[in-house]
């Protein structure tokens, strides 16, 4: 009796595999996309239209526990990258970067949390992609 509810169970395993085998449509990773051409620490990863052209644009939160300036990547709409550019001036030790309307003018805000002893920071975008730091957050610690 064991013997025959073994082979039920193996049966019904095969089929499923096999079924699964005929679903062709995987995805294809053959092509990548070198977001940087120096290798750091990044931390989180973001995606929204920074200067509303319509594409999706990318903040690279980096540091971590190493203070390194965060990235703008704006997408070009075919899945690359057509600009990038420091946030802004200051290495801090990222972890996060938030994005919503933080001062109500329709475009979206970055929202960055740092590790201590960095400040954490509110960037406004002027609806070009072009950040200024707003306000802070927070402690520090």
């Amino acid at each position: 009796m064991k013997i025959y509810v073994f082979i039920l169970c193996l049966i019904g395993t095969l089929s499923h595999r096999v079924l699964a085998q005929k679903n062709t449509n995987f995805p294809d990773y053959s092509t990548t996309l070198q977001l940087e051409a120096k290798t750091d620490t990044t931390a989180n990863a973001s995606f929204g239209d920074f200067d509303g052209d319509g594409h999706l644009d990318i903040l690279l939160v980096k540091g971590r526990h190493w203070p390194i300036i965060d990235r703008v990547l704006l997408g070009d709409g075919l899945g690359g990258i057509r600009k990038s550019y420091n946030l802004g001036e200051i290495s801090d030790r990222s972890y996060t970067g938030g994005l919503a309307d933080f001062n109500g003018d329709g475009f979206l805000d970055i929202a960055v949390s740092n590790d201590s002893p960095d400040r954490k920071l509110i960037y406004f975008n002027d609806g070009k992609g072009n950040f200024t730091i707003g306000s802070e957050f927070g402690l520090p610690k």
